[in-house]
């Protein structure tokens, strides 16, 4: 990479490392690219364990990285002279995960860990060096899946040091920085590396192949080390840890016991998964048994917290009760006071309160989604208006049996909503055999009675989520109940909720600072609810602070850990910071708390189909298309994913199914998107058109209807307006998440096609610094490279793109790559 000198920094008066790229390096930009790299990877880490960036500059041509200088030896040269100490082993190896897990939490992954790359002071401080491969993970956008910056089919790394998957040319994430430690460990305890062969080409084969030499176990090498070592060195991804963080645990756990002579008694490993591959062929049999135990442990815990057991806390499944009145107002007061009695049942520790998620989806047999949802009791009910007073009758019935077991009618004053929904809610607790809450679901403030009709009218309000009318009467309903619960938590999480799912719809900026302040008030005044934890988590989410936004998710989740919104926000959060696997986890964790629930498999297939997995897509939207026969969004998405698998004219009947059922901007895009692919150029004009005009329309389908208008007859002279539009929106988004290389993208080639060639190479080089490996971002780099007339530099591109994940399909039909042909 470059050479190191140890500098005098004058101005701060320090001793620092100066690294250095030679002028005459033979790889050129590959290496410079590299090099500035490391220093953006490096810089962005402040972790004791990571070696420290002060600065990056060029002089004359040379270009330079002055850091921390680090005095002592590497973990090579230190194992050289004599085997270490298994304590001083389980030590080094705590520190380098702790480091790693730091730079993986920031959506970094090294990509180069060997003994070369750690160094060791005489004070026996560890830091990890040269993060010259390093891979940043950063997500294109709101609503679509990180894609991992690993082109497949590209090595790098050393070669003895290789996961399987980078040995393989795959596509790899953190956990290849965790087999890479597994090696090190091995290695450090074994006195030689478990894939050693003559060459290096035998060496990956080995290692995509053959398991290591068993590990034998004596006095002082204890199972929980082999646990560690073994699990690291699973062949399969999903098989090593979830987290970089419950590694640096483990080893930390193994550390103190070596180091007291107390055995830890695996008290982090009886909560882990199954035993890996690896470990289960390569550990000695009393390992092996102690482990099976243990995973069958993780089990049970994971279970128990899932679905309550018979005869304790009541999993209870909660139909939105049903209005007398009919009409508009009729419902929305009584899905309103549904949600205000469900959040009082749910104070009670010996109820879980399952909703279901879609009222306009609502199940044909409440008793089967019940046993979906693996709820045992089924609260139901109506709300009518007697004069000016509100009755509320309601059943209680057993799932197995389907037979009443309580039941009550409870009537009050219409300006009384609170005391209403106590005395519903302390019925029902009485009928399950539970006990009393100690105080009432009153909100501070809303003490006169048109408040609380107020109120709960707003929550009903927020449940229809296709009429932006109502949403904008329950943000000044909420507003207007400020005056006098300034200090009320429900009412600011509320509108702090009501400001987020509006910006999602107009994408107006200032929404989100709004949606911020009040959500924020919220959490200050009252930071027990769990629902403000996720409007939070996904505020900082949609501002790319990905690592804020799945510590709010997972405080959301320890309040409530049934939180279906909670779950998939986290698991859309993993999928952002590129950690695929614990999304997939999350996302099927979804699927059990929200069986019904039709975003789940909407986000579940969006993922698999941005993860390459399009068949598997196909079979989740058709479940979402079962759930709601009256909307379109689920034919919509199946359209899409269909078209990803060049299915298009099964995807011209899903989209036009959809469109039959009712309007979506969404999918006239992807209908647009169809009719361009198949040459329809003045059908996708009007399809993107109809998109950009129902919500304003984001950067991607603006740079879209400029592509149709350019294409189809005698339109060619209105796509400069659309493209405008695109790099006015894109630099929109760029005020939300300056770090959205997509959004550059954008920028440059719709400025690509109007002419501002130069303006367009200054966007593309900050897109490429972003997301280098995004397959949309390389294609939009073949497109601007072949409009700037440079055919050898748009065919590389390309290939780079479609290595990526680009459709090579969907490439071969775009006519502005026709000259590449």
């Amino acid at each position: 990479m470059g050479e190191v000198f140890h500098a005098r920094d004058t101005k701060l008066n320090r001793d620092v490392a100066l690294k250095v790229l030679p002028q005459d390096s033979p790889a050129g930009m590959e290496r410079l690219r590299r090099f500035e790299q490391e220093a953006r990877a490096a810089s962005q880490l402040n972790h004791p364990n990571i070696v420290t960036i002060y600065d990056i500059g060029q002089i004359d041509g040379v270009t330079y990285i002055v850091m921390e200088l680090v005095e002592g030896r590497s973990l090579r040269d230190l194992t050289a002279e004599r085997a270490l100490p298994l304590k001083q082993v389980a030590r080094i190896g705590a520190k380098v995960a702790e480091g790693l897990a730091a730079a993986h939490e920031r959506g970094i992954t090294h990509r180069d860990l060997k003994p070369e790359n750690v160094m060791v002071t005489p004070e026996g401080f560890v830091k990890i060096l040269d993060f010259g491969l390093a891979k940043l993970t950063i997500a294109t956008g709101d609503s679509d899946a990180t894609v991992p910056h690993t082109t497949p089919g590209a090595i790098f790394g050393t070669v003895f040091y290789m996961s399987p998957e980078q040995a393989a040319g795959e596509a790899s994430d953190f956990r290849c920085d965790q087999f890479a430690l597994g090696v090190m460990l091995y290695e450090l305890v074994a006195h030689k590396r478990p894939f050693d062969r003559r060459t290096a080409v035998e060496t990956m084969t080995a290692i995509i192949r053959d398991e290591p030499p068993p590990l034998i176990e004596s006095g002082t090498l204890s199972p929980q080390l082999l646990h560690i070592i073994g699990r690291c060195l699973a062949k399969e991804p999903r098989e090593r840890y979830a987290s970089t963080r419950d590694l640096a645990r483990d080893l930390r756990e193994v550390r103190d016991e070596l180091s007291s002579g107390v055995p830890s008694g695996g008290r982090s490993l009886a909560t882990r998964r199954r035993p890996s591959r690896a470990m289960r062929r390569s550990l000695v049999a009393v390992a092996v048994a102690l482990l099976v135990l243990a995973a069958g442990a993780a089990w049970r815990i994971w279970h128990t917290q899932s679905v309550p057991p018979a005869g304790g806390r009541h999993a209870l499944y909660f139909m939105p009760l049903r209005s007398d009145a009919g009409g508009r107002d009729g419902e929305v007061f009584s899905v309103g006071l549904t949600d205000a009695i469900a959040a009082q049942l749910a104070k009670s520790p010996a109820i879980r309160v399952i909703r279901p998620l879609d009222d306009s989806a609502k199940p044909a047999n409440p008793v089967d989604a019940a046993r979906r949802h693996g709820a045992d009791l089924i609260l139901q009910g109506v709300a009518q208006r007697v004069g000016d007073n509100i009755r509320i009758s309601y059943t209680i019935l057993d799932v197995k049996t389907s037979s009443q077991v309580g039941g009550d009618s409870v009537s009050g004053p219409g300006g009384d909503v609170f005391a209403l929904q106590d005395r519903v809610a302390a019925g029902v607790l009485r009928a399950t055999g539970a006990p009393p809450l100690a105080q009432g679901g009153g909100v501070a403030g809303l003490d006169r009675p048109a408040d609380q009709q107020s109120y709960v009218t707003a929550l009903g309000l927020m449940h229809r989520l296709k009429d932006e009318a109502a949403l904008d009467e329950a943000i000044g309903r909420l507003e207007a109940l400020l005056l006098n619960a300034r200090d009320s938590a429900a009412v600011n999480g509320a509108l702090g909720k009501a400001l987020l799912t509006k910006y999602f719809y107009k994408k107006e900026n200032p929404l989100v600072e709004q949606a911020s302040l009040y959500a924020e008030r919220a959490a200050k005044i009252d930071p027990t609810l769990a629902e403000v934890h996720v409007t939070l988590g996904e505020l900082k989410k949609t501002r790319g602070d990905y690592p804020g936004a799945a510590a709010e998710f997972q405080g959301a989740l320890a309040l409530h850990a049934d939180l279906p919104d909670a779950a998939l926000g986290l698991a859309d959060t993993y999928e952002k910071m590129g950690r695929a696997a614990d999304a997939e986890r999350e996302y099927q964790h979804l699927l059990v708390l929200a069986p019904d629930w039709h975003r789940a498999y909407s986000k579940y297939g969006a993922f698999c189909l941005q993860n390459r997995r399009p068949e598997k897509a196909v079979e989740l939207f058709r479940r979402q298309a079962q759930l709601l026969p009256d909307s379109g969004k689920g034919y919509g998405n199946l359209g899409a994913a269909l078209l990803v698998l060049g299915r298009h004219e099964e995807a011209l009947q899903a989209l036009r199914k959809s469109l039959a059922i009712g309007p979506d901007s969404i999918v006239y895009a992807n209908l647009g998107t169809c009719e361009y692919n198949l040459g329809l150029f003045t059908d996708a004009a009007t399809s993107f058109e109809k998109a950009t005009s129902m919500t304003g329309g984001d950067a991607t389908r603006w740079m879209n209807l400029g592509d149709a208008r350019r294409w189809a007859p005698g339109q060619r002279p209105k796509a400069t307006a659309a493209y405008e539009r695109a790099v006015e929106r894109a630099r929109e988004a760029l005020k939300v998440n300056p770090a959205d290389g997509l959004a550059h993208a954008i920028i440059a080639s719709s400025l690509a096609k109007i002419g501002r060639s130069d303006e367009a190479k200054t966007e593309l080089d900050e897109a490429l610094k972003l997301e280098i490996t995004n397959p949309d971002v390389l294609y939009q780099a073949a497109v601007v490279t072949l409009l700037r007339n440079d055919k050898e530099g748009a065919a590389a591109w390309l290939r780079r793109a479609t290595a990526a994940g680009y459709s090579p399909d969907l490439a071969s039909r775009d006519p502005e790559l026709a000259d590449l042909r």
